[in-house]
């Protein structure tokens, strides 16, 4: 409150101002040159921060003179200034939730779920709406998430150790509630892993047979597992990580493997089926050593069974350089027993060797012991043609010969009548 008292008659009234500032800022800008009382409110809660410690005014005046110099009188007066008002305030508390607490677990066990966002409530802030967040020490033993308002604590697979995990509940306005749990994870001495074998491994009887397996151990190291079997004729080898079986007897048999750690052990059952078959192979393949361009020649396979069974109607197939030349079958091989079949082929000319090659049983319709032994080659050399003049020849020698035998057969056909008519007896003739 206040007045402006006398003649404002010599005053530029566009340049002639009073004003209020407030903690360094103007707040009101007024006319000096306005004779009379005034009672202002002015406001100031927009110049006032939550910062401010003191409140400072200041009153200020400036006066421009616009006549010819004769004297005159002007006064800004202040009779009071008081200042009233009040702070608008907003409570909001921080969301309340019960305690999740520490929990020990053991290594590959279960997790757990715990109720959080239905235990939890705010003043101001729906439940739904709460905002929740995790700090997690130890992201290489347990994970932390939230699943439908429930803490879901999972446990990492082969893993112990400890980890703190922080949880924060907060509402709209940023007031939040908080929780340090710690998760203790207890190491477990983990079992063998044996994997499974097939549900019948066929082997063949009298002969060794390699069945792999697979074995593993989270918390030990490979020199220390142990494998063995209940069978005598069942041996394993472990750096090759297979099982070595040579059955006594054909048929269905079983062998318990067993897989040991340091202090556990876990057990498979080998189911096996024991086949007596027969195992047919080229013992030789036999050709003669003198063969020139355009001969025929023939090529004898010798085949052998040394399983246990006979086989029967057995197909062998012989080529030259990838061509067929012939095939041939063996009715039957008894075990021990060797047959041969004989393929005729003509010699190449401009050729210097060709490869023979034999196979038995090219479409493995006979089960055998070994199907990868089926095949032989040889390579036989092909020599020159003979020379043409020399063919000549032999066909004339040939044909003077053939000449003689004739005149021969001749002269033997006439003797043979002599002799006839010699030895004849007597015509006979009839009496009167």
């Amino acid at each position: 409150q206040g007045s402006i008292i006398g003649d404002s008659s010599a005053m530029v009234a566009n340049a002639t101002r009073w004003t209020v500032v407030v903690n360094g800022q103007t707040v009101a800008n007024n006319d000096a040159a306005a004779i009379g009382s005034f009672d202002l409110q002015i406001p100031i809660g927009h110049v006032l921060d939550s910062s401010d410690s003191e409140l400072e005014i200041k009153i200020k005046a400036w006066y421009n003179w616009g006549n010819d110099g004769a004297p005159s009188t002007l006064s800004l007066r202040i009779d009071s200034i008081e200042v009233t008002g009040a702070y608008s305030i907003e409570y909001d508390e921080d969301p309340v939730c019960s305690l999740i607490g520490s929990h020990d677990l053991q290594e590959d066990g279960g997790g757990l779920i715990l109720p959080l966002l239905s235990r939890c409530s705010d003043d101001r802030t729906a439940t739904d709406n709460l905002i929740v967040t995790f700090e997690n020490t130890n992201p290489d033993v347990v994970e932390v998430d939230l699943t439908e308002g429930q803490v879901r604590i999972k446990l990492v697979p082969e893993a112990s150790g400890i980890a703190q995990i922080t949880v924060k509940v907060t509402d709209a306005a940023g007031n939040y509630w908080s929780e340090v749990s710690t998760i203790n994870v207890a190491t477990v001495d983990d079992e063998p892993v044996l994997g499974e074998f097939p549900s019948v491994v066929p082997v063949e009887h009298g002969y060794p047979h390699r069945i792999s397996f697979e074995l593993s151990d989270s918390d030990s190291f490979m020199q220390d597992l142990v494998v063995t079997t209940n069978r005598s004729w069942a041996e394993v080898d472990m750096s090759s990580r297979e099982i070595i079986v040579d059955a006594p007897t054909p048929g269905f048999t079983s062998v318990l493997v067993t897989a040991c750690d340091e202090t556990s052990c876990v057990e498979r059952i080998l189911d096996l089926e024991v086949r007596a078959l027969a195992e047919l192979f080229i013992e030789e393949i036999r050709i003669d050593d003198d063969i020139r361009a355009g001969d025929i020649f023939e090529v004898k396979v010798f085949v052998r069974n040394s399983g246990q069974v006979s086989a029967t109607m057995i197909g062998v197939r012989c080529s030259a350089d990838g061509q067929s030349f012939g095939t041939g079958t063996i009715q039957m091989l008894s075990p021990g027993q060797m047959g041969s079949v004989i393929c005729d082929m003509q010699a190449p000319n401009g050729d210097d060797s060709i490869i023979i090659e034999a196979e038995v049983d090219r479409g493995t319709n006979i089960d055998e012991v070994d199907e990868t032994n089926n095949i032989r080659s040889e390579t036989v050399a092909i020599g020159e043609a003979l020379q043409e003049t020399a063919s000549t020849e032999d066909d004339d020698s040939f044909e003077v010969g053939q000449t003689t035998v004739y005149v021969i057969a001749g002269v033997i056909l006439l003797m043979i009548i002599a002799l006839f008519g010699f030895l004849a007896p007597p015509k006979i003739k009839k009496l009167e």
